[in-house]
């Protein structure tokens, strides 16, 4: 026979409804100050216009909200909670990608609405090559991605970075069809160029095949010197790697890239054509992180408002069905 302890004052007993409550529901409280980032790496702080944030979810915030909702069906809904739980749940599936990057200050296709600090042809435009160009979208892993681990071998993660950051700078130039030209050509070796000078990998899950992958990149520096006009000779970029099947971010990148004169052999600063872009790039993303984690917080209540009306309630009594036929 298990002997259970009386529990403390003031906490819940066993099996009563406030005892249901979840850790991982801790991690999704709201608040209406901004998350303040510990390093480079992090997510960037946004901008003063918005109202209310969350606070940085777990990394498994998804499913874990999937699963409070769930816990609610299995208590026992009645017609209307049900369809609460089939809203909640379709966001999450459409949302999820720009929800998860764009919390962190990555600016992804669905999440393009915020781009009050875009002109209204370029909003139009980002739209249009969003898709293809803002990094890599719903790229198939290869079986041959695979090594004799079973897992997507390390050095893979970098190609597709790779890949993605091409797209990414690539994007700009149909953002700025006037220089259209300059853009592409700082891919080449003709004139001013990038170099990449670091890179820093950090894998957070193993990627196995089947899946898909979508990857973007975010500026986590602005171009211009905060002490002067002058642009610098550097690009610092992160990327995200997300894992479709999982819903979740497989990898990132921190990368220092080099703006690079071939003629003069000698690094040299950002084109002038190049900072307006990047300058409005970088304010965007604060934007972005903002609204995507307005709407975190959102379906965060929504949840909590759904669990308050179900197990989570005063009189709350489950629904184990009837025994009348």
């Amino acid at each position: 026979m298990t002997i259970r302890e009386a529990p403390a004052a003031g906490k819940p007993v066993l099996g009563s409804p406030s005892s249901h409550r979840s850790k991982s529901q801790m991690c999704f409280s709201t608040s209406t100050t901004a998350r303040q980032s510990s390093s480079s790496t992090t997510a960037p702080t946004p901008s003063s216009s918005t109202s209310s944030t969350t606070t940085a979810p777990n990394a498994r915030w998804i499913d874990d909200l999937r699963g409070r909702i769930g816990k609610c069906i299995t208590f026992g809904c009645d017609a209307s909670q049900v369809a609460r739980s089939a809203k909640i749940l379709a966001a999450l599936s459409a949302e999820w990608r720009d929800l998860l990057a764009g919390s962190h200050g990555f600016i992804t296709p669905g999440i393009l609405a915020a781009g009050d600090l875009m002109g209204e042809q370029q909003q139009q435009q980002a739209g249009n090559v969003g898709n293809v160009r803002m990094g890599l979208q719903n790229h198939a892993v290869a079986w041959g991605d695979m090594d004799s681990f079973g897992h997507v071998n390390n050095t893979v993660y970098n190609k597709w970075a790779e890949s993605a950051r091409v797209n990414w700078l690539l994007h700009f130039a149909a953002l700025d069809p006037a220089n259209a030209k300059q853009w592409r050509q700082l891919m080449t070796m003709k004139h001013i160029g990038f170099i990449m000078q670091s890179i820093t990998t950090k894998y957070k899950m193993p990627i196995v095949y089947p899946d898909t992958i979508s990857v973007y990149y975010r500026l986590t520096k602005p171009v211009t010197d905060p002490s002067s006009t002058t642009t610098t000779p550097y690009l610092n970029l992160q990327s995200l790697i997300l894992t479709h099947k999982h819903r979740r971010i497989a990898a990132t990148t921190d990368e220092s890239v080099v703006v690079y004169d071939y003629q003069a052999a000698s690094k040299t600063d950002l084109p002038g054509f190049a900072a307006p872009l990047f300058g409005r790039t970088w304010n965007l993303q604060q934007v972005v992180a903002g609204r995507a984690q307005q709407r975190i917080a959102e379906l965060v209540r929504a949840v909590e408002d759904l669990e308050k009306d179900t197990w989570d309630r005063e009189d709350a009594k489950e629904d184990f069905g009837s025994s009348k036929q």
